[in-house]
C-alpha cells in the first residue's frame, strides 16, 4: 500500500506544483499556453510512436483483453451519458465529464504501477505481461482519441459544433490520432526503428508526463475548482470504481489468465488521463472540470489500484 501511494503521490505533488507556480505568479498564462502546444504536438506524439513502434512481438490474450477493455468502456461512456440526462450540465461540462470517465492515464500511471507490482517475477513474465498491455495500448489510444475528439467537438458551446465535416476534420488531424497510427505502422514494416531516433523519442516523451501534469496544475489555478467536485467527484467514480467492476464482469466469459485480467483491471482502475485534459484545453472544453477530475481521480485511483494488487500479489 505504501508504495502505490509513493507511485500516486509524486503525480499528485507535480500537479499542485504547476497550481502553486501559477498562483504565485511565476508561470505566466503565455507559457502555460506554448507549454500545453508543445505537449499536444510534440511530447505525447513522440512516446506514443516510440512505444508502439518498438514492441515485440504480439502476446497471447491481447485480444481477448482489449475487447474486454473497450466493451467496459463503451458501457461506462452509457452510464456517464445517463447521468448527464439527469443533470443540467453545460455542452462543455458534458464534453469533460465523459470524457473523464472512460478515458484513463495508461502511459503515466497504469503502466509503472504494472511495472512496480510485478518487480518480484521472472523477467519473461515481466516482459511478456508489458507486451501485453502496450499492445492493448496501441489500439486504445486511437480509441480514446477518436471517441473523446468527436465528443468534444460535439460539445464545443460554438455555433458549428454538430457539423459531421468539422467532426472528421479534428479526427485528421489530431496528433495523438496520427502518432497513434504511425506507431502501429512502423511496428508492421519490417523495418526497425534506428536506435538514434528511438532514442530521440524517448527523451522528447519523458518530458510529456511532468510537463502535462504542471499544465494540470496551471490550468486549476487559472479555472478553479468552483462548482466542479462534485461533478469530477462522479466522472472520477466512474472511472476508477465502476469501469474496473465492469471490466472484472465482462471478462469472466473470456477466461483470462492471471496475469492478463490484472493488466486488464490494471489500466481500467487507472485515473482520468492528463493527456485529457490537454485534449479538452486545446478544443476549448471546460478546462476546470477537465483538470479537477484529474486530481479526484489520482486520488480516489489510490484505492483502486491498491484493491488489484493486494488482490494479485501474494
Amino acid at each position: 500500500m505504501i508504495q502505490v501511494i509513493e507511485t500516486i503521490c509524486p503525480i499528485v505533488l507535480t500537479i499542485l506544483l504547476g497550481w502553486g507556480l501559477v498562483r504565485r505568479g511565476f508561470l505566466g498564462d503565455a507559457f502555460l499556453a506554448d507549454l500545453n502546444q508543445f505537449i499536444f504536438w510534440v511530447g505525447l506524439p513522440a512516446l506514443i510512436v516510440r512505444a508502439l513502434a518498438t514492441t515485440e512481438g504480439l502476446p497471447t490474450g491481447t485480444l481477448p483483453v482489449f475487447c474486454a477493455f473497450l466493451i467496459a468502456s463503451l458501457l461506462v461512456t452509457a452510464l456517464a451519458f445517463l447521468w448527464v440526462s439527469l443533470s443540467g450540465m453545460s455542452r462543455q461540462q458534458v464534453g469533460a465529464f465523459v470524457q473523464g470517465s472512460f478515458r484513463g492515464n495508461l502511459a503515466f500511471i497504469a503502466i509503472p504501477i504494472m511495472q512496480f507490482a510485478l518487480r518480484h517475477e521472472e523477467a519473461n513474465v515481466v516482459n511478456d505481461t508489458l507486451a501485453l498491455a502496450f499492445f492493448v495500448f496501441a489500439p486504445t489510444m486511437v480509441y480514446y482519441n477518436v471517441v473523446s475528439v468527436v465528443l468534444l467537438v460535439k460539445c464545443q458551446a460554438v455555433e458549428g459544433g454538430n457539423d459531421i465535416t468539422r467532426s472528421i476534420r479534428s479526427i485528421a488531424s489530431n496528433p495523438l490520432i496520427l502518432s497513434s497510427a504511425l506507431g502501429v505502422i512502423i511496428y508492421l514494416l519490417p523495418l526497425e526503428l534506428p536506435t538514434v531516433m528511438a532514442d530521440t523519442l524517448g527523451y522528447i516523451g519523458r518530458m510529456a508526463g511532468p510537463a502535462s501534469l504542471i499544465c494540470v496544475g496551471g490550468g486549476m489555478a487559472k479555472a478553479g475548482w468552483k462548482g466542479q467536485i462534485s461533478l469530477a467527484g462522479w466522472s472520477a467514480a466512474l472511472k476508477v470504481f465502476a469501469l474496473p467492476l465492469i471490466a472484472w464482469g465482462v471478462a469472466l466469459p473470456f477466461g483470462l489468465s492471471p496475469h492478463a485480467l490484472f493488466v486488464l483491471l490494471i489500466l481500467s482502475a487507472s485515473p482520468a488521463a492528463v493527456a485529457g485534459y490537454v485534449l479538452v484545453k486545446a478544443m476549448e472544453g471546460d478546462e476546470a472540470l477537465a483538470s479537477s477530475n484529474i486530481v479526484v481521480s489520482t486520488l480516489l485511483s489510490v484505492l483502486s489500484l491498491s484493491a488489484v494488487i493486494w488482490w494479485f500479489t501474494p
